[in-house]
């Protein structure tokens, strides 16, 4: 096997990381995997392993089982160990919404990770520091007729390099507008004047 230690993928993680060397006459292949792994062809000399996805936080272990038939009717088999690392779990907590400026700490929920980045779909969002467990975002004042809406992004890795990612949405709703009529000259004492 190319590659004994892999990442797990998003739903199930395919490979065709298999170099055959198997040598003989007219030789027939029969391959088998254990713990819940597939193989597209299991007679074929070099099939595709697909692993389910793992966010246990443990490590899932493979055995992946060949046996050669030559022509003659001599056999052989071996077998290989493929290890699955876990993916971390991103997840997070944040306020949905509200007027801006705001400053907002999102709770950080994430399991199995070693670091993080956060990014958001917008560039007028700022992070206090983009690499922090929890840091502090603030998003700008929303001088518009209708809410915006922005995408905050968190992606975790763990020391095996697999990631995770999760999003979340904030709406900055819009800012009042405060419109006062003009104010006619007019000497003191005077009536109430009218604000509309």
């Amino acid at each position: 096997l190319n590659d004994t230690g892999i990442c797990a993928g998003l739903s199930s993680l395919a490979t065709t990381g298999v170099t055959n060397n198997s040598a003989g006459n007219g030789l027939q292949y029969l391959w088998t995997i254990d713990n819940g792994g597939t193989i597209d062809d299991a007679t074929a000399e070099n099939p595709v392993f697909t692993f389910p996805d793992n966010q246990s936080g443990d490590t899932d272990t493979f055995t992946i089982g060949l046996t050669i038939t030559s022509s003659d009717g001599c056999v052989d088999f071996t077998t290989q160990t493929v290890y699955v690392f876990t993916r971390p779990v991103a997840d997070f907590v944040i306020d949905t919404g509200g007027c801006g400026p705001l400053t907002l700490r999102p709770s950080n929920q994430t399991l199995y990770s070693d670091s993080q980045v956060w990014f958001s779909d917008d560039v007028s969002v700022e992070f206090s520091d983009s690499n922090a467990f929890e840091p502090d975002i603030g998003f700008p004042e929303n001088n518009t007729d209708t809410s915006i809406v922005y995408t905050i992004t968190l992606v975790a890795t763990n020391v095996e390099g697999c990631i995770d990612t999760t999003t979340r949405d904030v709406t900055i709703y819009p800012q009042p507008t405060i419109i006062v009529d003009s104010i006619p000259d007019t000497c003191a004492p005077f009536d109430t004047i009218s604000i509309s």
